[in-house]
């Protein structure tokens, strides 16, 4: 309790310097940490009613349960409770949360949510907080500043479909087994590795703890090595912040200092790490490429094939260079990529983002960006007729044939 509440101060503290008013998110992650609960949900189509549902219908893991009651649903049965909503604008939805248990359905469905979420609402951030009893905060984060910026400042990673701050515990896997490799492996150090130790270590603890992983496509893979990565990075903050949050600090201006510290290492580490492991990955795959090459004067592409030599000889043909940027997240972002090596008018992004609209496909597809994005996070995508979003395993194997990696 006591490191929940230094890490609230840490947060607020600048606002109450300054006095200006806070932006929604902040007054979400604000809400999260008086609470010490959080539950979040990056909106699919499904979920937003896109799929032909009369209303928005949000479909959490039935160990979300936890969150919403003090004893699990019962086995075999289809069960509906009433909740309330309260949103910023103080106005309050009576919403309705129905628990699955009877055959193979195993979730649970918080269903008219209120007229915040709509069709429009697909990739945004759905927040709840527990407000009092069976009543609940709820907020909608629409940019990746905002979602990524709520994730992060709690200590959760961005990317994922949902996910929760405070205690919810899921059902016994592998994932057991990665958090202990972690723990463990979190004794060893007494600062933070690299980014590219870090992520040796995740793929290390993925070829311990789940072997079965390296038989799988490369979309699996990448998806492992991630969480992996994140798992020890959590374990080895742990370790090393317990001391900050314990010290006396000397003066007013170390204590904004050491937060703002914290924070931005988290905040860097996400983006580092993909292109730490979508590097090894295409190494891996024998492929011929160069990461952040310099180019075109003050150019730094994230990944460009077959490399800087073949896109600085002006006899080489464009339509036999690619060019890749890599973003956690892209509903804002995208557009930066197409401002990358002037040379290649077709470009690609390779992202997380859990979910997108028909209308940010629409506008990527019109601007000649194709996107790349692990295959499990397709059915969140609300893909418009003429459309393509390339499976990692696809457009590895694309490259591989295209540009071989000469020995």
């Amino acid at each position: 309790m006591r490191c929940r509440s230094i890490l609230f101060l840490l947060l607020v503290w600048p606002l109450w310097l300054h006095g200006t008013e806070e932006p929604l998110h902040q007054t979400a992650i604000n809400d999260a940490l008086q609470s010490g609960r959080a539950l979040w949900k990056v909106i699919s189509p499904s979920d937003a009613g896109r799929t032909g549902k009369l209303q928005p219908s949000l479909y959490f893991p039935k160990q979300a349960w936890q969150f919403f009651s003090a004893e699990p649903p019962p086995k075999e049965e289809n069960r509906r409770e009433t909740l309330e909503i309260i949103w910023p604008d103080h106005s309050r939805a009576g919403a309705l949360i129905t628990w699955y248990g009877k055959g193979n359905k195993n979730a649970c469905r918080p269903t008219h949510p209120g007229d915040q979420i709509s069709p429009q609402s697909v990739g945004d951030l759905f927040v709840l907080m527990p407000a009092g009893d069976k009543t609940f905060h709820g907020y909608l984060l629409g940019t990746d500043e905002a979602a990524e910026a709520f994730c992060q400042d709690l200590g959760m990673e961005p990317g994922q479909r949902w996910g929760s701050y405070g205690e919810i515990s899921g059902e016994k896997s592998s994932q057991d087994t990665l958090e202990s490799w972690a723990a463990r492996e979190a004794v060893r150090h007494s600062d933070f590795p690299t980014g590219k130790v870090m992520a040796g270590l995740a793929r290390q603890a993925v070829q311990d703890c789940q072997p079965e992983t390296g038989r799988q496509s490369a979309d699996l893979r990448l998806m492992a090595w991630l969480d992996a990565e994140y798992a020890i990075y959590r374990a080895i903050e742990r370790k090393l912040s317990a001391g900050v949050l314990r010290q006396d600090f000397a003066t007013v201006e170390e204590f904004p200092a050491a937060a703002a510290t914290m924070m931005n290492r988290r905040k860097s580490r996400a983006g580092h790490s993909l292109e730490a492991h979508v590097e090894y990955l295409l190494t891996e795959e024998g492929i011929a490429f160069d990461a952040q090459a310099l180019i075109d004067g003050n150019g730094r592409p994230d990944i460009l094939f077959p490399g800087k030599a073949a896109h600085e000889d002006p006899s080489h043909p464009p339509a036999d260079l690619v060019v890749l940027g890599l973003k956690t997240t892209c509903r804002d972002r995208w557009r930066q990529v197409l401002n990358e090596v002037k040379r290649i008018p077709r470009k690609h992004l390779l992202t997380l983002q859990p979910a997108l609209s028909r209308a940010q496909l629409t506008d990527m597809q019109e601007a000649d960006l194709q996107l790349i994005v692990p295959a499990p996070l397709h059915q969140s995508y609300d893909i418009p007729q003429g459309a393509s979003v390339l499976s990692v395993e696809a457009f590895v194997q694309e490259m591989k044939q295209r540009f071989p990696r000469q020995s």
